[in-house]
């Protein structure tokens, strides 16, 4: 949606969109590649049942990943989608929108109230993450054994 919005405000918005998403997804790669070991890492100190260790591993990862994977990791995806569509549907698209259809700003500015997304979603994932609800032991016990 974001580029059918960067679209229609011509072919300058669309090449320097077409950029910009490059250098984001190089940065995206990166996060997520650490989120994923995390997310190993913090699911096998889970599996162990040590919920404590996993919350200071927790901290340590999302310092570095942005908060990218330590929900998955927990067995709490439902919140990340929740939040994730809540936050794309009802915020970025339909602002916007507003911002280049209603008010016509300029690219910059819609691009710029576009990227707003990630910060209006911080108090949410913030909140979920010190109340310690998405850490949870996920794993099944003898789950190899015969009946």
């Amino acid at each position: 949606m974001y580029s059918v919005i960067l679209g229609h405000l011509g072919t300058d918005a669309v090449a320097a969109n077409s950029l910009v998403v490059v250098v984001r997804n190089i940065g995206t790669v990166f996060c997520f590649g650490i989120a994923s070991a995390g997310g190993i890492l913090l699911g096998n100190v889970m599996g162990q049942g040590d919920l404590e260790r996993s919350r200071r591993y927790a901290s340590k990862t999302l310092k570095l990943t942005v908060i990218a994977g330590v929900f998955r990791a927990g067995g709490d995806t439902k919140f990340g989608l929740i939040c994730d569509t809540i936050d794309m549907w009802v915020y970025a698209v339909p602002l916007g929108f507003f911002a280049a259809f209603v008010l016509k700003l300029p690219v910059l500015w819609v691009y710029f109230l576009l990227c707003t997304d990630e910060f209006v979603k911080c108090p949410w994932v913030i909140k979920r993450y010190l109340s310690g609800k998405w850490a949870k032991n996920i794993t099944r016990e003898n789950i190899f054994e015969k009946k």
